[in-house]
């Protein structure tokens, strides 16, 4: 590398793993005696302390950054705002994570107002301060930290983030939303030879064919303080709030709650937990869980079934009435509950829908196929289809009907596997899945610090840490 290292905007970071391997990025770049770089921390504390040349705190979940703050600074143009209309709704959309529907003051003008002043207050921050580069610890799923990502890919600014993905210690440096995963797709296209797996991905094959329970559906290693706090919110906050959508998912379960008739080849759909990043932004208009069923059922063969799964951890209170009634509106729909086993519905099925969810994966390692309506790791895998529109799914579920389409085997997920491996690190990057880690926070760490440092120098480094 010549010359200093880009002006970088570090967002996010919070937790311990987060901030060692941020440090450990910038003792590298000192040791390699290149020029100190310009680092800007958007985060919830400044612990670079004086390594940080700017840092904007999180006071208040942002809600402080108005017109004022920002009226020194450089404004958007028309032809920026323009740009930035498709990420308006979602950035409105994804205040759901924060303020309730339900709360007085929190309608579209306020959101649309929001809106506008994060993201003159972004473009004003980066141009300000002659920011070259963007490194987000985690999908940037919240308010400010999604427009700061849209503004900037607006304004040409290099954006990455760090993605847990759903095989276990694996996650990758990703450039967009829209496609995170196209680096493990041209891996697996290339002629160059796949490598061996690691154990770590032998792991993964085998426990994907066996009947695992994913770590994030019960509280083992949850600290007892966090498990209260959730408790009483969901007591305190969600009781009131939750009946309407409540009843309405009871109304659908006596009307459409029935297992699929047997000998009835049906499709089987578990839905995301909601909010979380699975969907928003990563499901893009997909997000609504009520497009994807509209387009199943629409898309469904003569005689088929479209078996639904409510997430069993998800609450009322961030549902709508609507969104369960208008699955007992569909002949074709069978709401199965809650208790049910979704590796026995996933075997039985003839495929999987999912917008990015596991579900998807363990289809392919169970051999049934899989349709995605959102970006995965495994979507260039065989027997995986990515969902664009209703003309994808029919055919789709034609060719699955027929006998013709390309069928998932061991060998084809562990391919993919392997293109995996070559391109992603070994670790966890996002704190909450130490859970389910056998890496372990140490190692991980470095791992992660790998990650930050390519982000800051254009480094390759995934192979090299992957292997060593």
């Amino acid at each position: 590398m010549t010359g200093p290292p880009p002006r970088t905007l570090l967002v996010g970071f919070h937790s311990d793993l987060n901030q060692s391997a941020v440090l450990l990025a910038l003792d590298k770049l000192k040791e390699a005696r290149t020029p100190a770089p310009f680092v800007a921390l958007c985060s919830r504390s400044n612990f670079l302390g004086d390594r940080a040349d700017v840092f904007l705190p999180d006071v208040r979940g942002f809600r402080d950054l108005d017109w004022e703050v920002s009226r020194r600074w450089p404004m958007p143009s028309a032809t920026l705002w323009r740009s930035l209309q498709p990420a308006e709704a979602v950035a409105m959309k994804i205040m759901d994570r924060t303020w309730r529907v339900s709360r007085a003051g929190r309608g579209h003008e306020t959101r649309k107002k929001t809106w506008l002043q994060w993201a003159t207050y972004a473009y004003g921050f980066l141009a300000h301060h002659g920011i070259e580069k963007i490194l987000h610890c985690n999908v940037p799923h919240f308010g400010f930290q999604y427009t700061l990502f849209c503004v900037a890919r607006a304004m040409g600014i290099e954006t990455r983030f760090l993605m847990q993905l759903q095989v276990r210690d694996t996650f990758i440096l990703a450039e967009t939303v829209e496609a995170p995963h196209l680096a493990t797709a041209r891996r697996l296209a290339s002629t160059e030879p796949l490598p061996a797996l690691t154990s770590r991905m032998e792991d993964e094959l085998a426990r994907r064919a066996g009947k695992a329970r994913p770590f994030y559906m019960d509280n083992e290693g949850v600290p007892l303080l966090t498990r209260l706090h959730a408790r009483q919110k969901r007591f305190f906050r969600g009781r009131i709030r939750s009946l309407p959508a409540a009843l309405a998912y009871h109304a659908a379960r006596r009307r459409r709650g029935i297992r699929p008739e047997k000998g009835r080849p049906y499709v089987y759909l578990p839905l995301h937990l909601q909010p979380e990043a699975t969907t928003l932004p990563l499901g893009g208009v997909y997000q609504d869980q009520s497009i994807v069923i509209e387009t199943l059922v629409r898309a469904l063969p003569e005689g088929w079934l479209l078996v639904i799964k409510e997430n069993p951890k998800q609450r009322f209170d961030k549902r709508q009435p609507h969104f369960y009634r208008s699955l007992s509106a569909h002949d074709s729909v069978r709401l199965v509950g809650r208790k049910e086993d979704s590796f026995a519905l996933s075997l039985a099925a003839e495929a999987v829908a999912t917008v990015t969810g596991t579900a998807g994966w363990e289809a392919l390692c169970l051999g049934r196929h899989a349709l995605l309506f959102g970006p995965g790791f495994y979507e260039c895998a065989a027997g995986a289809t990515r969902v664009r529109c209703l003309e994808d799914a029919r055919e789709a579920l034609d060719s699955i009907q027929r006998g013709v389409a390309e069928t998932p085997t061991p060998e084809s997920c562990r391919s993919l596997l392997a293109a995996l491996q070559d391109v992603s690190y070994e670790g966890v990057c996002d704190s909450l899945y130490l859970r389910d880690s056998r890496t372990g926070k140490e190692r991980s760490a470095l791992a992660c610090g790998e990650a930050v440092l390519a982000a800051l120098t254009d480094g390759h480094a995934p192979r090299a840490a992957c292997h060593a």
